[in-house]
């Protein structure tokens, strides 16, 4: 199967995928929904973080 990274827009979180990710994965994808920097109740990735880190946000 795939692999899809939803990225959500503006004033958005990770949880505007919901639906979408859960029918993606219904179908046997995986599928990745990280929230932007400052975003959702965990607040994102600090601006500092570094590639590394933010790669692992999404694995």
């Amino acid at each position: 199967m795939s692999t899809y990274v939803l990225v959500h827009g503006a004033w958005r979180g990770s949880w505007i995928w919901k639906r979408v990710r859960r029918a993606l994965q219904a179908h046997g994808h995986e599928v990745f929904t990280p929230s932007l920097t400052g975003l959702g109740p965990a607040g994102g990735l600090p601006m500092n973080c570094g590639t590394r880190r933010g790669r692992k946000s999404v694995r």
